[in-house]
């Protein structure tokens, strides 16, 4: 049986580390006789958008998260009417150590059996990178996945300062080493209620989630410090729209 699925992307306009990174200007585009700003939402509501109007499309339901507090993103999510709005409290967009089901406690104000999150600051994931994965994770047996991109190298514990690579001391070159896997921050699924029941996504066991290799790409820039936020900005100059990305 196929899963039922949520595609759903939460945004809070508050952010630590990149001032107001989710509706800065990055870049302009025309639009008949006026001029709209590109910012990391829109782009990320323009892609849910792609999403829900392709022929392709294997989500139940595509939906933003936001809080009503956070009124410019309101605002701005209400332009995209394809899109539906689910609010957020205002403990699970300002409370850093709320637990997970805490910070995701709007999902119990829908019914879908599986969530795929979408994050609205990786802004070059394209439409169909989306529908991909939401086609496999559909139609596949397992209950979560997570999508990850393959490393060889020398990865140390922050606080022991222990090396966690398995490896030869002996060996030099890194194409020897046992390969590490590193999250792509966006389009995991998992089962709702697991969040409710049990605090979390995944209980961390083999295959739960299901791990899905990716290739390195552009498409899994991160925008969480101020230089990825200006890197996102330089590679959008001179673009002429914004679907091209997706």
């Amino acid at each position: 049986m196929e899963k039922d699925i949520a595609l759903i992307l939460p945004m809070r306009e508050n952010s630590t580390r990149v001032k107001d990174k989710m509706l800065r200007p990055l870049s302009h585009r025309w639009g008949g006789t006026e001029t709209y700003s590109i910012c990391l939402a829109s782009l990320a509501l323009g892609t849910l958008c792609n999403i829900a109007q392709s022929d392709n499309n294997p989500f139940n339901r595509i939906a933003v998260a936001i809080s009503p507090k956070d009124k410019r993103l309101m605002k701005l999510a209400k332009e995209y009417k394809r899109i539906e709005i689910i609010e957020r409290d205002d403990n699970s967009v300002s409370n850093e150590k709320e637990t997970v089901a805490g910070i995701h406690s709007y999902l119990k104000k829908i019914d879908n059996e599986y969530i795929m999150f979408m994050n609205a600051c990786m802004p070059f994931v394209k439409a169909n990178t989306y529908i991909k994965w939401g086609t496999f994770f559909r139609k596949s047996p397992y209950i979560s996945f997570m999508p990850v991109l393959k490393r060889r190298n020398y990865f140390f514990d922050g606080e022991t300062k222990k090396l966690l690579t398995e490896m030869n001391p002996e060996c030099t070159s890194t194409t020897k080493m046992n390969a590490t896997y590193e999250c792509i921050h966006t389009g995991f699924g998992f089962q709702r209620e697991k969040i409710f029941k049990e605090n979390r996504y995944w209980t961390l066991t083999p295959y739960d989630p299901y791990i899905m290799q990716c290739q390195d790409s552009k498409e899994w820039l991160d925008v969480d410090e101020e230089w990825q936020w200006k890197l996102v900005k330089d590679l959008l100059v001179g673009q002429l729209h914004v679907g091209m990305f997706h």
